[in-house]
């Protein structure tokens, strides 16, 4: 799976419709801005599309985050990076139970759909950002976002086509980065749990250093860098 074209598709398929905000004029005193809710129907799909797949394909996490880090190929680096942020900022819904004149046809439901999945599974969340701090994402995604990014001075020349790969690698996945956490802080969990807080507090300070921290180790994989 090394193709750009393979993860901007992907991507398109896990976010799911587009968020519709509705802004009316006069403002509304109560809300200035009104979302309108798109398709539950194709945003549940989208959910059960991505969690069928990683419940089938295991090593895509760690597959995909080595695919990011890799700055020698840029464009297929920057489509690994997108599809981070497409599921960071998935528009996802549960299936609702079947209306009692449909619950002897074929309607889906979460039950059904869980039934779909493999056993042993991978949890099941509602949300494309809890999905990513949770495994199996949690274990690749999360750490490769809170390390610093490649910087100039550790590429071989630092100059041309290596510096240009390396800069806009590096501000793609500081976007993704503030885009799982804007996402993050707009979760209503009832018990998020001290596990969750910690993740919301490595996120605001690593967004705090910047694309390039001096913190921690800089550094990723580039497979051919010219001389």
């Amino acid at each position: 799976m090394s193709n750009a074209d393979v993860f901007n598709a992907l991507g398109v398929v896990f976010h799911g419709p587009p968020r519709i905000e509705v802004i009316t004029f006069p403002t509304p005193p109560s809300d200035t801005n009104q979302v309108k809710p798109a398709s539950g129907t194709e945003s549940a799909a989208a959910r059960a599309l991505y969690f069928l797949y990683i419940n089938n394909n295991h090593d895509f996490f760690r597959d995909l985050v080595t695919h990011a880090e890799t700055i020698a190929l840029k464009e297929t680096a920057l489509a690994a990076i997108g599809l981070i942020t497409a599921i960071s900022t998935a528009n996802w819904a549960v299936f609702q139970e079947a209306p009692s004149e449909m619950r002897d046809t074929g309607y889906l439901t979460e039950a059904k759909f869980r039934s779909m999945l493999p056993d042993p599974l991978y949890d099941t969340p509602r949300s494309g950002a809890l999905a990513i701090i949770s495994p199996p994402s949690l274990e690749y995604t999360l750490p490769y976002l809170l390390r610093p990014a490649q910087s100039f001075s550790n590429l071989v020349g630092g100059r041309g086509d290596s510096e240009s790969a390396a800069y806009r690698i590096a501000v793609a996945k500081f976007d993704a980065l503030k885009a799982l956490h804007a996402m993050v802080m707009r979760l209503d969990l009832e018990d998020p749990g001290k596990g969750f807080e910690v993740i919301v507090g490595a996120l605001a300070k690593r967004i705090n250093q910047g694309p390039w921290s001096k913190e921690g180790e800089v550094g990723g994989r580039i497979g051919t860098m010219e001389m």
